[in-house]
Protein backbone atom coordinates (compact mmCIF):
# COMPACT_ATOMS: atom_id res chain seq x y z
CA UNK A 1 0.00 0.00 0.00
CA UNK A 2 1.72 3.18 -1.18
CA UNK A 3 1.93 6.22 1.30
CA UNK A 4 -0.04 9.18 0.10
CA UNK A 5 0.96 11.46 2.72
CA UNK A 6 2.71 15.10 1.24
CA UNK A 7 6.72 14.78 1.20
CA UNK A 8 8.18 15.67 4.37
CA UNK A 9 11.05 19.49 3.12
CA UNK A 10 14.19 19.28 5.59
CA UNK A 11 15.52 22.44 6.10
CA UNK A 12 18.38 21.70 4.49
CA UNK A 13 15.73 21.05 1.05
CA UNK A 14 14.03 24.20 1.95
CA UNK A 15 17.19 26.36 2.03
CA UNK A 16 18.17 25.28 -1.44
CA UNK A 17 14.76 25.87 -3.02
CA UNK A 18 14.85 29.33 -1.54
CA UNK A 19 18.28 29.66 -2.95
CA UNK A 20 17.52 28.10 -6.58
CA UNK A 21 14.75 30.74 -6.54
CA UNK A 22 16.46 33.30 -6.03
CA UNK A 23 19.63 32.83 -8.57
CA UNK A 24 16.84 32.22 -11.34
CA UNK A 25 15.20 35.90 -10.49
CA UNK A 26 12.14 35.07 -9.72
CA UNK A 27 10.57 38.81 -7.69
CA UNK A 28 9.47 39.13 -4.70
CA UNK A 29 6.09 39.84 -3.60
CA UNK A 30 7.17 43.79 -3.16
CA UNK A 31 9.32 43.49 -6.98
CA UNK A 32 6.07 43.07 -8.94
CA UNK A 33 5.27 45.27 -11.23
CA UNK A 34 1.63 47.47 -11.52
CA UNK A 35 -0.97 46.02 -12.64
CA UNK A 36 -2.05 47.10 -16.24
CA UNK A 37 -4.89 49.28 -16.52
CA UNK A 38 -5.02 48.85 -20.40
CA UNK A 39 -4.31 51.32 -23.46
CA UNK A 40 -3.20 54.62 -22.71
CA UNK A 41 -2.13 56.40 -19.65
CA UNK A 42 -3.33 55.53 -16.15
CA UNK A 43 -4.74 58.38 -13.78
CA UNK A 44 -2.23 59.45 -11.43
CA UNK A 45 -3.31 61.98 -8.73
CA UNK A 46 -0.08 61.99 -6.31
CA UNK A 47 1.07 64.45 -2.85
CA UNK A 48 4.01 67.00 -3.97
CA UNK A 49 5.26 66.46 -0.60
CA UNK A 50 3.38 64.85 2.27
CA UNK A 51 4.94 67.69 4.52
CA UNK A 52 2.69 70.38 2.92
CA UNK A 53 0.11 68.65 4.39
CA UNK A 54 0.87 69.16 7.90
CA UNK A 55 1.56 72.88 6.65
CA UNK A 56 -2.01 73.40 5.35
CA UNK A 57 -0.12 73.69 2.01
CA UNK A 58 -1.43 71.26 -0.20
CA UNK A 59 -0.06 70.52 -3.59
CA UNK A 60 -0.55 67.43 -5.83
CA UNK A 61 0.44 66.09 -9.44
CA UNK A 62 -2.06 65.01 -11.96
CA UNK A 63 -1.48 63.36 -14.74
CA UNK A 64 -4.88 61.82 -16.69
CA UNK A 65 -5.69 61.18 -20.12
CA UNK A 66 -9.02 61.36 -21.40
CA UNK A 67 -10.18 60.34 -17.97
CA UNK A 68 -13.80 61.19 -16.94
CA UNK A 69 -13.89 64.49 -15.15
CA UNK A 70 -15.46 63.10 -12.20
CA UNK A 71 -13.10 59.86 -11.42
CA UNK A 72 -10.24 62.57 -11.86
CA UNK A 73 -12.36 65.16 -9.37
CA UNK A 74 -12.71 62.02 -6.84
CA UNK A 75 -9.23 61.00 -7.10
CA UNK A 76 -8.08 64.65 -6.01
CA UNK A 77 -10.92 64.27 -3.22
CA UNK A 78 -9.17 61.05 -2.03
CA UNK A 79 -5.51 62.26 -1.85
CA UNK A 80 -6.10 65.84 -0.42
CA UNK A 81 -8.57 64.70 1.99
CA UNK A 82 -10.62 67.61 0.70
CA UNK A 83 -14.66 67.45 0.53
CA UNK A 84 -14.73 67.41 -3.44
CA UNK A 85 -17.93 66.79 -5.68
CA UNK A 86 -18.64 66.89 -9.26
CA UNK A 87 -22.48 67.69 -10.08
CA UNK A 88 -24.00 64.42 -11.65
CA UNK A 89 -25.11 66.82 -14.59
CA UNK A 90 -21.66 67.03 -15.72
CA UNK A 91 -20.85 64.38 -18.49
CA UNK A 92 -16.81 65.98 -19.33
CA UNK A 93 -13.58 64.52 -19.76
CA UNK A 94 -10.06 65.88 -19.79
CA UNK A 95 -6.52 65.54 -20.58
CA UNK A 96 -4.28 67.17 -18.29
CA UNK A 97 -0.57 67.32 -16.48
CA UNK A 98 -0.13 69.32 -13.41
CA UNK A 99 3.02 69.39 -11.08
CA UNK A 100 2.94 70.71 -7.32
CA UNK A 101 -0.26 72.93 -7.42
CA UNK A 102 -2.55 73.87 -5.13
CA UNK A 103 -5.54 71.47 -5.05
CA UNK A 104 -7.72 74.93 -5.09
CA UNK A 105 -6.43 76.05 -7.98
CA UNK A 106 -5.95 72.16 -9.52
CA UNK A 107 -9.90 72.53 -9.31
CA UNK A 108 -10.28 75.84 -11.17
CA UNK A 109 -8.61 74.60 -14.01
CA UNK A 110 -10.42 71.31 -14.70
CA UNK A 111 -13.21 73.36 -14.11
CA UNK A 112 -12.53 75.92 -17.06
CA UNK A 113 -10.95 73.18 -19.06
CA UNK A 114 -14.52 71.60 -18.99
CA UNK A 115 -16.78 74.93 -19.31
CA UNK A 116 -17.74 74.11 -15.57
CA UNK A 117 -17.03 76.42 -12.34
CA UNK A 118 -15.86 75.90 -8.55
CA UNK A 119 -18.25 76.62 -5.92
CA UNK A 120 -18.12 76.14 -2.37
CA UNK A 121 -21.31 75.72 -0.19
CA UNK A 122 -20.74 74.39 3.67
CA UNK A 123 -17.44 73.65 3.14
CA UNK A 124 -17.69 71.59 0.28
CA UNK A 125 -16.22 72.38 -3.38
CA UNK A 126 -18.53 71.44 -6.00
CA UNK A 127 -17.64 71.45 -9.83
CA UNK A 128 -20.68 72.64 -11.70
CA UNK A 129 -21.74 73.40 -15.48
CA UNK A 130 -21.65 76.74 -16.26
CA UNK A 131 -25.53 78.72 -17.29
CA UNK A 132 -24.31 80.97 -20.18
CA UNK A 133 -26.23 84.45 -19.43
CA UNK A 134 -26.25 86.94 -21.99
CA UNK A 135 -27.01 90.72 -20.78
CA UNK A 136 -27.83 93.40 -23.13
CA UNK A 137 -28.88 97.01 -21.62
CA UNK A 138 -29.17 100.34 -22.97
CA UNK A 139 -28.05 103.53 -20.65
CA UNK A 140 -29.24 101.30 -17.58
CA UNK A 141 -28.34 102.29 -14.32
CA UNK A 142 -25.06 100.43 -13.64
CA UNK A 143 -26.15 99.22 -9.97
CA UNK A 144 -29.06 97.70 -11.26
CA UNK A 145 -26.61 96.15 -13.91
CA UNK A 146 -23.91 95.34 -11.24
CA UNK A 147 -26.61 93.76 -8.54
CA UNK A 148 -27.76 91.15 -11.69
CA UNK A 149 -24.92 90.01 -12.63
CA UNK A 150 -24.30 89.44 -8.56
CA UNK A 151 -27.45 87.59 -8.36
CA UNK A 152 -26.82 85.37 -11.79
CA UNK A 153 -23.15 84.42 -10.31
CA UNK A 154 -24.86 83.46 -6.92
CA UNK A 155 -23.56 86.56 -4.47
CA UNK A 156 -24.54 89.38 -2.81
CA UNK A 157 -23.01 92.76 -3.27
CA UNK A 158 -21.99 95.97 -1.85
CA UNK A 159 -21.83 99.04 -3.76
CA UNK A 160 -20.12 102.35 -2.62
CA UNK A 161 -22.19 105.42 -3.16
CA UNK A 162 -20.03 107.28 -5.42
CA UNK A 163 -20.91 104.65 -7.82
CA UNK A 164 -23.13 106.44 -10.42
CA UNK A 165 -23.89 106.55 -14.14
CA UNK A 166 -25.32 104.37 -16.75
CA UNK A 167 -23.92 102.05 -19.15
CA UNK A 168 -24.97 100.02 -22.16
CA UNK A 169 -24.36 96.19 -21.89
CA UNK A 170 -23.59 93.37 -24.80
CA UNK A 171 -22.20 90.63 -22.79
CA UNK A 172 -21.92 87.16 -21.35
CA UNK A 173 -22.22 86.55 -17.85
CA UNK A 174 -18.64 85.32 -16.28
CA UNK A 175 -16.28 85.71 -13.63
CA UNK A 176 -14.97 88.65 -15.37
CA UNK A 177 -18.20 90.19 -15.81
CA UNK A 178 -18.31 92.80 -12.84
CA UNK A 179 -15.17 94.20 -13.72
CA UNK A 180 -15.57 94.78 -17.73
CA UNK A 181 -18.92 96.50 -16.29
CA UNK A 182 -17.16 98.53 -13.72
CA UNK A 183 -14.53 99.86 -15.87
CA UNK A 184 -16.72 101.57 -17.40
CA UNK A 185 -17.90 104.06 -15.57
CA UNK A 186 -14.63 104.52 -13.41
CA UNK A 187 -11.83 103.42 -11.29
CA UNK A 188 -13.53 100.28 -8.83
CA UNK A 189 -12.10 97.23 -7.89
CA UNK A 190 -13.79 94.10 -7.10
CA UNK A 191 -13.24 91.97 -3.73
CA UNK A 192 -14.96 88.72 -2.58
CA UNK A 193 -15.00 88.55 0.95
CA UNK A 194 -15.98 86.00 3.69
CA UNK A 195 -19.70 84.26 2.58
CA UNK A 196 -19.52 85.17 -1.06
CA UNK A 197 -20.24 88.64 -0.51
CA UNK A 198 -19.00 90.57 -3.31
CA UNK A 199 -17.32 93.88 -2.25
CA UNK A 200 -16.76 96.88 -5.02
CA UNK A 201 -14.30 99.57 -3.91
CA UNK A 202 -12.81 102.39 -5.68
CA UNK A 203 -9.69 103.03 -6.63
CA UNK A 204 -8.20 106.43 -4.86
CA UNK A 205 -5.72 108.12 -6.48
CA UNK A 206 -2.68 107.64 -4.47
CA UNK A 207 -1.03 111.31 -3.69
CA UNK A 208 2.89 111.83 -4.86
CA UNK A 209 5.18 113.25 -2.44
CA UNK A 210 6.03 116.79 -2.62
Amino acid sequence: MSDSSPPRWTPLALAALVCLALVSGCPAPDDLPPPDDGPGSPLSVTLSSPAQVISGDVRIDVEAEDEDLSVVVERISQVSGLPIEVDPSVHETTTISLQSIPVRDALMILAKMSRCEVSEVGGLLRISQVEIVTLQFQEADVRTVLQLVAAYRGHSIELPDSLQGEVDVDLVVDEKTLQTVLDKVGSYRVFLAEGGLIRVEECKPVASPR
